[in-house]
């Protein structure tokens, strides 16, 4: 029997999953291993996500894995939250989950009172944030989230730059952390 090579690229396996998944871990906990000491200098300070995009937002890679990247981030901002040195109690520490393209996703630290309060407002003629009321990230993926961290998302809509009528991009955001 022949099967099609759409069909097989569909079942297609990642090599190296379990190696690619303790990177990003081992990664994610390098780079978050300490509060930053001079993101005072910034309005904000963040950390990309390590790993290859082609890997995490392959339609390949399980369910499993985005899990546990999701996971992984909200873990790191929970200890970034509890680690915060005193000059930096007003600082808010959060993730911000993208999705579908998670690649996208970053630990964020806003250090401008000023500048948090504004960065949701993205309403203007080339990107539009409209809160989702009925999802659930946390259903969705079976993620803990920290009793203290509050939850917040968004469909993420981009505007093509020569005609705003037309949609150029449709995701949605999970803000995960110190919203309030």
């Amino acid at each position: 029997m022949h099967i099609s090579s759409f069909e097989q690229s569909n079942k297609k396996k990642i090599r190296g999953l379990k190696k690619k998944c303790r990177a990003m871990v081992e990664a994610l906990i390098a780079q978050t291993s300490e509060f930053p000491i001079d993101y005072n200098s910034e309005e904000y300070w963040h950390y990309h996500l390590p790993v290859a995009q082609s890997f995490i937002d392959s339609k390949h890679t399980p369910q499993s894995v985005r899990r546990l990247c999701i996971q992984t981030m909200i873990d790191r901002t929970q200890f970034l939250s509890q680690h915060k040195p005193k000059n930096a109690k007003s600082c808010r520490v959060l993730c911000l989950v993208c999705l579908p393209d998670l690649w996208s996703s970053v630990i964020t630290i806003f250090s401008s009172q000023n500048y948090f309060i504004h960065f949701f407002d993205r309403n203007n003629p080339w990107q539009r944030w409209t809160p989702l009321i009925h999802k659930d990230i946390a259903k969705e993926y079976n993620l803990i989230i920290p009793s203290n961290f509050q939850v917040k998302s968004y469909k993420h809509e981009c505007f093509d730059d020569d005609n705003p009528s037309i949609v150029t991009y449709v995701g949605e955001i999970w803000a995960i952390g110190e919203l309030e």
